[in-house]
Protein backbone atom coordinates (compact mmCIF):
# COMPACT_ATOMS: atom_id res chain seq x y z
CA UNK A 1 0.00 0.00 0.00
CA UNK A 2 1.17 3.14 -1.17
CA UNK A 3 2.33 5.73 1.83
CA UNK A 4 0.42 9.04 2.00
CA UNK A 5 1.30 11.79 0.44
CA UNK A 6 3.84 14.32 2.39
CA UNK A 7 1.35 17.76 3.20
CA UNK A 8 2.51 20.94 4.02
CA UNK A 9 3.11 20.69 7.92
CA UNK A 10 5.43 17.58 7.13
CA UNK A 11 8.06 19.73 4.87
CA UNK A 12 7.32 22.63 8.20
CA UNK A 13 8.49 20.07 10.62
CA UNK A 14 11.80 19.34 8.08
CA UNK A 15 13.13 22.15 9.98
CA UNK A 16 13.61 20.94 13.02
CA UNK A 17 15.97 18.34 12.18
CA UNK A 18 18.38 20.30 10.37
CA UNK A 19 21.19 19.65 12.70
CA UNK A 20 20.32 16.60 14.46
CA UNK A 21 18.69 14.16 11.71
CA UNK A 22 16.63 13.15 14.01
CA UNK A 23 13.18 13.12 14.13
CA UNK A 24 11.36 15.95 16.14
CA UNK A 25 9.25 15.19 19.20
CA UNK A 26 5.84 15.48 19.48
CA UNK A 27 6.28 18.79 21.72
CA UNK A 28 8.37 20.43 19.28
CA UNK A 29 6.65 19.86 16.88
CA UNK A 30 3.25 21.13 18.61
CA UNK A 31 5.47 24.33 19.36
CA UNK A 32 6.73 24.80 15.76
CA UNK A 33 3.58 24.70 14.63
CA UNK A 34 1.97 26.57 17.08
CA UNK A 35 4.15 29.62 16.26
CA UNK A 36 3.20 28.70 12.55
CA UNK A 37 -0.43 29.62 13.01
CA UNK A 38 -0.06 32.60 15.06
CA UNK A 39 2.17 33.57 12.27
CA UNK A 40 -0.01 32.95 9.39
CA UNK A 41 -3.17 34.31 11.47
CA UNK A 42 -1.13 37.96 12.19
CA UNK A 43 -1.53 38.18 8.38
CA UNK A 44 -5.05 38.19 8.73
CA UNK A 45 -5.33 34.31 7.43
CA UNK A 46 -8.74 32.67 9.37
CA UNK A 47 -8.07 29.86 11.74
CA UNK A 48 -10.03 27.22 9.39
CA UNK A 49 -7.42 28.30 6.77
CA UNK A 50 -4.72 28.45 8.79
CA UNK A 51 -5.37 24.43 9.17
CA UNK A 52 -6.17 23.74 5.35
CA UNK A 53 -3.33 25.59 4.45
CA UNK A 54 -1.24 22.99 6.72
CA UNK A 55 -3.17 19.94 5.49
CA UNK A 56 -2.83 20.87 1.91
CA UNK A 57 -0.98 17.78 0.52
CA UNK A 58 1.66 17.55 -1.72
CA UNK A 59 3.18 15.24 -4.51
CA UNK A 60 5.70 13.90 -2.72
CA UNK A 61 4.98 10.18 -0.63
CA UNK A 62 7.38 9.73 2.67
CA UNK A 63 10.11 6.55 2.51
CA UNK A 64 9.01 5.69 -0.53
CA UNK A 65 11.14 3.22 -2.56
CA UNK A 66 13.76 4.79 -3.66
CA UNK A 67 14.00 3.93 -7.79
CA UNK A 68 17.00 2.51 -9.33
CA UNK A 69 20.23 3.98 -10.99
CA UNK A 70 21.47 7.33 -10.89
CA UNK A 71 20.60 10.80 -11.73
CA UNK A 72 21.10 14.07 -12.14
CA UNK A 73 21.18 15.91 -9.32
CA UNK A 74 20.24 19.27 -8.52
CA UNK A 75 20.82 21.11 -5.26
CA UNK A 76 18.63 24.12 -4.02
CA UNK A 77 19.85 26.69 -1.62
CA UNK A 78 16.55 28.54 0.33
CA UNK A 79 17.11 32.29 1.19
CA UNK A 80 17.81 34.01 4.61
CA UNK A 81 16.11 32.05 7.40
CA UNK A 82 14.19 29.79 4.89
CA UNK A 83 14.42 25.59 5.20
CA UNK A 84 13.32 22.80 2.97
CA UNK A 85 9.67 23.84 3.01
CA UNK A 86 10.53 27.07 1.01
CA UNK A 87 11.81 24.81 -1.48
CA UNK A 88 9.49 22.02 -1.54
CA UNK A 89 7.20 22.66 -4.23
CA UNK A 90 9.94 23.18 -6.61
CA UNK A 91 11.91 19.82 -5.29
CA UNK A 92 8.88 17.62 -6.04
CA UNK A 93 8.49 19.08 -9.44
CA UNK A 94 11.91 18.37 -10.10
CA UNK A 95 11.82 14.91 -8.73
CA UNK A 96 9.08 13.66 -11.05
CA UNK A 97 10.79 14.66 -13.74
CA UNK A 98 14.13 12.94 -13.32
CA UNK A 99 16.24 14.85 -11.07
CA UNK A 100 17.93 13.59 -7.71
CA UNK A 101 17.20 17.07 -5.69
CA UNK A 102 18.75 17.84 -2.28
CA UNK A 103 18.36 21.11 -0.51
CA UNK A 104 20.52 22.69 2.32
CA UNK A 105 18.76 24.86 5.35
CA UNK A 106 19.61 28.52 5.10
CA UNK A 107 22.92 29.16 7.30
CA UNK A 108 21.44 31.61 9.08
CA UNK A 109 19.12 28.79 10.79
CA UNK A 110 22.31 27.09 11.73
CA UNK A 111 24.96 29.40 12.84
CA UNK A 112 23.00 32.37 13.84
CA UNK A 113 21.48 35.63 11.96
CA UNK A 114 23.39 38.30 10.00
CA UNK A 115 24.07 41.44 11.66
CA UNK A 116 24.68 43.83 8.35
CA UNK A 117 25.46 43.25 5.00
CA UNK A 118 28.72 42.87 5.68
CA UNK A 119 28.03 39.52 6.31
CA UNK A 120 26.96 38.52 3.20
CA UNK A 121 30.40 37.09 1.75
CA UNK A 122 30.95 34.72 5.13
CA UNK A 123 27.42 33.53 4.83
CA UNK A 124 27.56 33.17 1.28
CA UNK A 125 30.52 30.98 1.98
CA UNK A 126 28.94 28.95 4.87
CA UNK A 127 26.18 27.99 2.66
CA UNK A 128 27.97 27.33 -0.53
CA UNK A 129 30.18 24.66 1.36
CA UNK A 130 26.90 23.27 2.75
CA UNK A 131 25.94 22.54 -0.68
CA UNK A 132 29.17 20.99 -1.35
CA UNK A 133 28.61 18.70 1.51
CA UNK A 134 25.79 17.80 0.22
CA UNK A 135 26.74 16.69 -3.34
CA UNK A 136 29.48 14.82 -1.54
CA UNK A 137 26.88 12.94 0.90
CA UNK A 138 24.69 11.96 -2.62
CA UNK A 139 27.79 10.49 -4.63
CA UNK A 140 26.09 7.31 -4.86
CA UNK A 141 23.04 8.25 -6.18
CA UNK A 142 24.04 11.22 -8.09
CA UNK A 143 24.73 10.85 -12.10
CA UNK A 144 28.35 11.15 -12.26
CA UNK A 145 29.81 14.58 -13.42
CA UNK A 146 27.36 17.73 -14.12
CA UNK A 147 24.96 18.89 -11.76
CA UNK A 148 23.24 22.30 -10.97
CA UNK A 149 22.16 24.60 -8.32
CA UNK A 150 19.39 26.88 -8.03
CA UNK A 151 18.75 29.63 -5.11
CA UNK A 152 16.20 31.49 -4.32
CA UNK A 153 17.08 35.10 -2.63
CA UNK A 154 20.26 35.18 -0.44
CA UNK A 155 20.12 31.50 -1.50
CA UNK A 156 21.53 32.15 -5.45
CA UNK A 157 24.38 34.23 -3.79
CA UNK A 158 25.85 30.56 -2.65
CA UNK A 159 24.62 28.91 -5.84
CA UNK A 160 27.07 31.31 -7.97
CA UNK A 161 29.91 31.07 -5.20
CA UNK A 162 29.38 27.20 -5.83
CA UNK A 163 29.55 27.38 -9.69
CA UNK A 164 32.83 29.71 -9.11
CA UNK A 165 34.52 27.20 -7.02
CA UNK A 166 33.23 24.00 -8.75
CA UNK A 167 33.26 23.57 -12.97
CA UNK A 168 31.12 20.57 -12.51
CA UNK A 169 28.32 23.09 -12.18
CA UNK A 170 26.56 23.05 -15.60
CA UNK A 171 23.48 25.49 -14.85
CA UNK A 172 22.45 28.01 -12.07
CA UNK A 173 19.12 29.51 -11.79
CA UNK A 174 18.48 32.49 -9.64
CA UNK A 175 15.23 32.56 -8.27
CA UNK A 176 14.63 36.83 -7.75
CA UNK A 177 18.15 35.95 -6.23
CA UNK A 178 20.38 38.42 -4.19
CA UNK A 179 22.73 38.44 -7.18
CA UNK A 180 20.50 40.58 -8.91
CA UNK A 181 19.32 43.01 -6.74
CA UNK A 182 20.62 46.15 -5.14
CA UNK A 183 20.29 45.11 -1.36
CA UNK A 184 23.58 43.86 -0.83
CA UNK A 185 25.12 45.03 -4.38
CA UNK A 186 29.26 44.92 -4.23
CA UNK A 187 29.52 42.72 -1.09
CA UNK A 188 29.20 38.80 -2.96
CA UNK A 189 32.46 40.02 -4.41
CA UNK A 190 34.71 39.57 -1.26
CA UNK A 191 33.56 36.03 -0.69
CA UNK A 192 36.13 33.56 -0.40
CA UNK A 193 36.86 32.04 -3.83
CA UNK A 194 34.27 34.75 -5.83
CA UNK A 195 35.89 34.70 -9.59
CA UNK A 196 34.12 36.30 -12.43
CA UNK A 197 36.45 34.57 -14.70
CA UNK A 198 35.74 30.95 -13.09
CA UNK A 199 32.00 31.54 -13.53
CA UNK A 200 31.37 29.57 -16.72
CA UNK A 201 28.03 27.95 -15.96
CA UNK A 202 24.71 29.19 -17.93
CA UNK A 203 23.03 31.09 -15.44
CA UNK A 204 19.21 31.95 -15.72
CA UNK A 205 18.15 34.55 -13.21
CA UNK A 206 14.24 35.50 -12.65
CA UNK A 207 13.16 38.64 -10.61
CA UNK A 208 10.22 41.16 -10.01
CA UNK A 209 9.34 44.98 -9.49
CA UNK A 210 6.72 45.12 -6.78
CA UNK A 211 9.13 44.68 -3.96
CA UNK A 212 10.91 47.96 -3.60
CA UNK A 213 13.69 45.90 -1.13
CA UNK A 214 14.47 43.26 -4.49
CA UNK A 215 14.92 46.68 -6.37
CA UNK A 216 16.82 45.01 -9.60
CA UNK A 217 20.19 46.00 -10.18
CA UNK A 218 21.85 43.76 -12.92
CA UNK A 219 25.53 44.80 -12.46
CA UNK A 220 27.20 41.75 -11.04
CA UNK A 221 25.38 39.53 -13.64
CA UNK A 222 26.31 41.55 -16.26
CA UNK A 223 29.71 41.40 -15.02
CA UNK A 224 29.89 37.56 -15.50
CA UNK A 225 30.99 37.54 -18.85
CA UNK A 226 32.52 34.61 -19.59
CA UNK A 227 29.07 32.58 -18.64
CA UNK A 228 25.55 32.49 -21.30
CA UNK A 229 23.30 34.41 -18.98
CA UNK A 230 19.39 34.87 -20.07
CA UNK A 231 17.21 37.51 -16.91
CA UNK A 232 13.79 36.91 -16.92
CA UNK A 233 11.08 39.34 -15.60
CA UNK A 234 8.09 37.37 -14.34
CA UNK A 235 4.56 39.34 -13.97
CA UNK A 236 2.62 39.68 -10.86
CA UNK A 237 5.22 38.05 -8.67
CA UNK A 238 6.18 39.21 -5.34
CA UNK A 239 9.81 37.65 -3.75
CA UNK A 240 8.20 35.14 -1.64
CA UNK A 241 6.35 33.90 -4.71
CA UNK A 242 9.50 32.10 -6.03
CA UNK A 243 8.90 29.86 -3.09
CA UNK A 244 6.38 27.13 -2.46
CA UNK A 245 3.64 30.11 -1.27
CA UNK A 246 3.66 30.49 -4.76
CA UNK A 247 2.33 27.36 -5.93
CA UNK A 248 0.10 27.01 -3.11
CA UNK A 249 -1.79 30.53 -3.45
CA UNK A 250 -3.82 28.10 -6.15
CA UNK A 251 -5.93 26.39 -2.98
CA UNK A 252 -5.45 28.72 -0.09
CA UNK A 253 -7.87 32.06 -0.94
CA UNK A 254 -5.89 33.23 2.81
CA UNK A 255 -2.65 33.26 1.42
CA UNK A 256 -3.59 34.52 -1.34
CA UNK A 257 -4.45 37.77 0.01
CA UNK A 258 -1.98 38.09 2.84
CA UNK A 259 0.83 38.33 -0.17
CA UNK A 260 -1.02 39.87 -2.09
CA UNK A 261 -1.54 37.90 -4.77
CA UNK A 262 -2.78 38.76 -8.39
CA UNK A 263 -4.76 36.02 -10.77
CA UNK A 264 -1.23 36.19 -12.81
CA UNK A 265 0.74 35.42 -9.75
CA UNK A 266 -0.23 31.68 -9.57
CA UNK A 267 0.46 31.22 -13.78
CA UNK A 268 3.36 33.16 -13.47
CA UNK A 269 4.72 30.88 -10.55
CA UNK A 270 4.01 27.67 -13.26
CA UNK A 271 5.76 29.54 -15.94
CA UNK A 272 8.74 29.88 -13.67
CA UNK A 273 8.75 26.57 -12.66
CA UNK A 274 8.20 24.94 -16.22
CA UNK A 275 10.86 27.17 -17.30
CA UNK A 276 13.44 26.28 -14.82
CA UNK A 277 12.74 22.17 -15.38
CA UNK A 278 13.31 23.13 -19.35
CA UNK A 279 16.53 24.60 -18.31
CA UNK A 280 18.15 21.77 -16.54
CA UNK A 281 16.55 19.30 -18.73
CA UNK A 282 18.54 20.52 -21.29
CA UNK A 283 21.86 21.54 -19.05
CA UNK A 284 22.01 18.79 -17.29
CA UNK A 285 19.65 15.83 -17.50
CA UNK A 286 20.56 16.47 -21.51
CA UNK A 287 23.42 15.10 -23.99
CA UNK A 288 25.53 18.08 -22.40
CA UNK A 289 25.05 20.01 -25.94
CA UNK A 290 25.56 23.24 -24.61
CA UNK A 291 22.97 26.10 -23.35
CA UNK A 292 23.37 28.00 -27.21
CA UNK A 293 20.56 25.33 -28.39
CA UNK A 294 18.52 26.67 -25.11
CA UNK A 295 15.65 28.87 -25.34
CA UNK A 296 13.23 29.71 -23.04
CA UNK A 297 9.60 28.51 -23.82
CA UNK A 298 6.73 30.42 -24.59
CA UNK A 299 5.44 31.19 -21.11
CA UNK A 300 2.86 33.67 -20.97
CA UNK A 301 3.90 36.52 -18.13
CA UNK A 302 7.35 35.95 -19.05
CA UNK A 303 10.11 38.53 -20.68
CA UNK A 304 13.77 37.42 -21.58
CA UNK A 305 16.75 39.02 -22.49
CA UNK A 306 19.95 36.91 -23.42
CA UNK A 307 23.26 37.65 -22.96
CA UNK A 308 25.65 35.49 -25.03
CA UNK A 309 29.02 34.23 -23.27
CA UNK A 310 31.75 35.68 -24.39
CA UNK A 311 34.96 33.29 -25.43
Amino acid sequence: MDAPRMRYRDYLLLGLSETSFAPPTPGAAERMLGEYRRFLQSTGIEPAETEALLDTPLQARRNARAARGAFPLVLLAPGNAQSADDMAALAERLAANGFLVASVPSPTRLSGPMASEADIPAKADEQATDLAFARHALAGRARRGRYAVAGHSFGARSALLLAMRDPNVAAVVSLDGGIGSKTGAGTLEKARGFSSERMRAPLLHFYEELDPEMAPDFALIRSLSRSERWIVKADGMHHVHFTSVGSLIASSPGLSRATAASPATGRSYDAVAETTLSFLAELVRGPGRGSSRWRPPDEPGLHAEHFPASR
